[in-house]
């Protein structure tokens, strides 16, 4: 948890350093006292959400094959990348990153949506995806859809898939 913690405010004092954040000081503070009490509240005994997703059990060989099938089924490497499922889309954020990137929107002070899981803040993308709309997708004139129209099973395949995608690399300085 401390390495994510830490790893959270580099990523604010780089954005503040760089210029390009808007959030005010207040919004910050905000964000480091969220991370300070899922620390302190933390027991060996009772993990966070962010804690418990970092000890995620691997997926089957299967789970990935039905998550791959899911995700282009529904046409979702139309717009987003996603190097497991062979997509490149271009129009949406880049989902290699997802896992990580949920459990920043978490603590994320504009993040206005009910999750309180990463799992939560996927299945609430994929079904609601205004509840939070990141950063320069505010504007676009393509926003995502809403799949409500997908079956649960097919959903939480996507799920689980994209709460497993964890490269580092591909989660953007917000």
């Amino acid at each position: 948890m401390q390495r994510f913690a830490l790893q959270c405010f580099l990523m604010i004092a780089a954005v503040v350093v760089l210029g390009g954040c808007t959030a005010d000081a207040q919004s910050i503070a905000t964000l480091l006292r969220k991370i300070e009490v899922q620390q302190s509240s933390s027991t060996p005994s009772q993990a966070t959400s962010t804690e418990a997703t970092h000890a995620l059990t691997p997926l089957t060989e299967e789970e990935i094959a039905q998550g791959v099938a899911a995700y282009r089924d529904a046409y979702c490497g139309v717009c987003h990348t996603l190097t497991i499922a062979g997509t490149r889309g271009e129009f949406a954020p880049n989902q290699d990153g997802m896992g990580l990137l949920a459990e920043m929107r978490l603590l994320d002070p504009a993040y206005t949506g009910n999750a309180t899981t990463a799992a939560d803040f996927i299945r609430e993308s994929i079904l609601d995806p205004t509840a939070f709309v990141e950063g320069a997708y505010q504007i676009t004139h393509h926003p995502m859809p809403p799949f409500t129209h997908l079956p649960s099973e097919q959903v939480e395949s996507i799920v689980q898939l994209l709460l497993h995608q964890r490269e580092e690399s591909a989660v953007p300085v917000p």
